[in-house]
């Protein structure tokens, strides 16, 4: 084993331990929020939840952008142009923060109506989360391209343990649905300035040099395709828990979405492999140098985790979900291998995507919102029941990752891949 491959798996596995705990602290806050509000107040926390997936995605395009550009700089040296990129994207995201505030407070009422919420205030309250989210965002995008994936990773877990801590308070103090989302926006506001207190003293006696047109137009150009890829991404496992939840009973929604949580854990899990990944593909491309080896490593690393997770769910589905949110969410037992098999492919995908757009390959993203409108429009025409959501989902998922393994080939015969 190399230097370079010793040190890949060891910040892997770092990214990767932190995550796991964060993982696990969120997994307990979901646990504990199902069990004491119940599946009709949990399956509406959950379809909020997906809300912020959602609206999250384009600023997590953001984030990546940011995370590919301060590689490039950190490769050549110059830390000047990072401090510019991060206080340019805090000031443009905090205006596109406060429009979305506003807009969703004016919207509750259709929204409260749309999701069979108990209440339009539970929309008010939830929007105060978008005026942190997005710049926080922001600044993990600089930490990642930076690599300093120790520092990421402890923001990463704090967050989660305070929004645990805090929902379980309020809950039990009895606010109920509105206790939950105090804590969780509480805990987004404190990770931001936690995570700014980072970046300052990093970048502490740096002064900003302004980017030049050329540099402002590649920044732009591709942040687009990062943002239809991601937004595409989160509305492939978002987008379903919103729509059940119109279809569906209360009760039967909270059940999708205690399902859907732990199918999830796989796609969360993993995660952090691909942003692993993405900053050192991108360096390496900077460098002209080969990055196959590091996206092959990542993609066989995801496929075996992933195919042990779905194991465990095909043979103990009971365990998994009585461990998490109890016997009153037993409807969900029958659903969670199926549903884990189509996040594990998911995941897969996921390695795919971000290796191309780390690579510079942007052309494939206009495929992607193509298998969106068709997991939107199966849902849609076919919600008899939750099992026949779930096949619409898997086949789904295994389309876009048959079409993402021939884009790879189609780029391989082009010689546009290294």
């Amino acid at each position: 084993m190399t230097m370079a491959d010793d040190h890949f798996i060891r910040q892997s596995f770092v990214l990767i331990s932190a995550t796991l705990l964060a993982s696990v602290i969120n997994y307990l806050f979901q646990f504990s929020m199902g069990r004491l509000l119940g599946p009709a107040d949990y399956g509406a926390l959950a379809a909020l939840f997906s809300i912020i997936y959602i609206a999250v995605a384009p600023v997590q395009a953001v984030q990546l952008t940011l995370t590919k550009f301060v590689a490039e700089f950190k490769s050549a040296a110059q830390p000047a142009f990072v401090k510019e990129l991060l206080v340019s994207a805090l000031k443009k995201l905090f205006i596109a923060s406060a429009g979305l505030f506003a807009a969703v407070i004016v919207a509750s009422a259709w929204l409260a109506d749309f999701l069979n919420m108990p209440s339009k205030r539970i929309i008010f309250y939830f929007s105060f989360i978008f005026l942190a989210m997005f710049v926080l965002a922001a600044a993990r995008g600089v930490l990642q391209g930076m690599q300093k994936f120790k520092a990421l990773g402890i923001n990463i877990v704090l967050e989660s343990a305070i929004k645990l801590s805090l929902c379980v308070g309020f809950v039990l103090a009895g606010f109920g649905l509105a206790g939950a989302i105090f804590g969780t926006n509480i805990s987004v506001f404190v990770a931001f300035a936690l995570m700014m207190f980072v970046l300052l003293r990093m970048l502490a006696g740096t002064k900003g040099q302004k980017l030049d047109e050329k540099q402002k137009t590649s920044i732009y150009l591709y942040s687009l395709p990062m943002l239809v890829a991601l937004s595409s991404i989160t509305a492939l496992y978002s987008a379903d828990v919103l729509l059940v939840k119109h279809f569906f009973a209360p009760a039967e929604a909270g059940i999708y979405a205690a399902a859907a949580l732990v199918a999830k854990l796989i796609f969360f899990a993993l995660m952090p492999i691909s942003q692993v990944m993405f900053p050192k593909v991108a360096e390496l491309e900077a460098k002209k140098q080969s990055h196959f080896e590091v996206f092959i490593k990542s993609v066989v690393l995801v496929a075996c985790l992933s195919a042990i997770a779905v194991a465990v769910y095909f043979i103990r589905p009971d365990f998994v979900l009585n461990l998490l949110f109890g016997r009153e969410y037993a409807g969900a037992i029958p659903l969670i291998g199926m549903f884990g098999l189509a996040i594990a492919v998911l995941s897969i995908s996921y390695v795919f995507i971000n290796y191309f757009l780390s690579a510079g390959k942007s052309g494939f993203v206009f495929v992607l919102p193509v298998f969106v409108f068709a997991e939107a429009l199966l849902i849609w025409q076919w919600h008899r029941t939750l099992q026949q959501v779930i096949i619409a989902i898997t086949g789904t998922m295994a389309g876009l990752l048959l079409a993402l393994i021939l884009i790879y080939f189609y780029y391989a015969i082009r010689n546009r891949s290294p």
